[in-house]
């Protein structure tokens, strides 16, 4: 394994067992992420990307295969990585400055010791001033930014995002990407990003694997090599329609 390499995946295979039968979800899937990369896994619904990120963070261990962080084999679910789903899953009687503490409260940290950091958080993801106000209160694309700022309270090693702007409006959702690659380029954490979406892939990432239907294996890994900071002018240039028409065909080759 390489220096540079932080989250190492090997022979990754996992099949769950029901009522009906086994169901092969993982097959040997293999891939390297370096530290401080934004690494996109794009698949298809179904190919077993969520069932990787729960493998990734140490809450399902796999059939087969190994995961290795920062050199260490992932045995046990890992304390320092943030986790945001597709849903921001805030509770609804809780401030967004409540639910940004929210893993503070539930390790029984004391809170005052987070609460500069907690403020910080809510200002870098462009909500200072909503401290007080309430899920009901804020938009999808608002109450997803608490979810972010939540998964980075602890300060993690690395983000796992899975589908995170996927129930949002389209213009919202681009504006949540331009803002996510801000905050990333600020925090300069390692982030696997899961979608569905070509055109949001080759938008936020450094490097793209791409999943085949069930059972989930890789088709593709290729590097996305766009110029940083990227905005609305990158998605309207000649190299981003060549990768999105590139991707869109492996896909269909493997649909």
């Amino acid at each position: 394994m390489r220096n540079d390499v932080y989250i190492h995946v090997n022979q990754l295979t996992h099949c769950y067992q029901t009522r009906t039968g086994p169901v092969l979800a993982l097959e040997d899937v293999a891939f390297d992420v370096e530290k401080g990369e934004f690494f996109v896994i794009l698949g298809p619904s179904g190919c077993g990307k969520s069932t990787l990120m729960r493998i990734l963070s140490g809450l399902l261990q796999p059939t087969q295969g190994t995961v290795i962080v920062n050199g260490k084999p992932v045995v046990h679910p890992l304390e320092r990585v943030g986790i945001v789903f597709q849903q921001p899953v805030l509770l609804k009687w809780c401030t967004a400055l409540d639910n940004v503490l929210l893993p503070i409260t539930a390790l029984g940290l004391p809170v005052k010791d987070y609460m500069g950091k907690a403020l910080e958080l809510i200002e870098l993801v462009g909500l200072a001033g909503f401290e007080k106000k309430y899920p009901r209160e804020l938009s999808g694309g608002m109450q997803q930014r608490v979810s972010i700022a939540r998964a980075l309270v602890l300060d993690p090693d690395f983000l796992l995002m899975d589908e995170p702007f996927g129930a949002l409006d389209a213009i919202t959702r681009d504006v949540m990407n331009e803002e996510l690659l801000k905050i990333w380029h600020d925090k300069k954490q390692t982030i696997i990003f899961i979608t569905h979406s070509i055109n949001e892939a080759v938008f936020m990432a450094d490097k793209i694997m791409v999943m085949s239907p069930r059972p989930g294996r890789v088709s593709l890994t290729t590097p996305i090599k766009l110029a940083r900071p990227r905005t609305v002018e990158t998605r309207a240039c000649a190299e981003f329609g060549e990768h999105v028409v590139n991707l869109y065909n492996v896909l269909e080759m493997k649909a």
